[in-house]
């Protein structure tokens, strides 16, 4: 349920006035529609909390969690030309993956695991070749 707050933004109670929705005074808030406003409060309290200083200053203007977390994105996945171009080096670093002779077995093996790591986490697949 919070997840879906995240992902889909808040639903503020709404009625209609004039052919026209408008928020619902708190007042007028059903049993139901007071669970939803305080699942939305704390959806954006548990984002808030877990952030640092410099993120937090960040997304402090941030009105919902939806908009809280998609500036989380941009910030630390950026947009999707970036996911691709980062994508796109990440795959060409796995396909020039050399051993350096003058490199410690650890030292490289610790490297391409963050290649691989790397992919892994923009949910890329690594094909084995026969």
């Amino acid at each position: 349920m919070l997840w879906d707050i995240i992902e889909d933004g808040p639903t503020i109670p709404m009625k209609i006035v004039r052919e026209t929705q408008v928020p619902k005074e708190r007042h007028d808030w059903s049993i139901q529609e007071r669970k939803q406003v305080q699942l939305i409060a704390k959806a954006m309290y548990i984002l808030l909390y877990a952030l640092g200083l410099e993120e937090f200053a960040i997304v402090s203007s941030c009105d919902n969690a939806k908009e809280i977390w998609d500036k989380l994105e941009v910030v630390h996945e950026g947009t999707n030309e970036v996911k691709e171009t980062k994508i796109s080096l990440l795959n060409l670093n796995y396909e020039n993956f050399k051993i350096d002779l003058n490199e410690d077995v650890k030292a490289m093996f610790n490297w391409f695991s963050t290649i691989v790591n790397e992919l892994k986490g923009f949910e890329e697949v690594i094909l084995e070749e026969s």
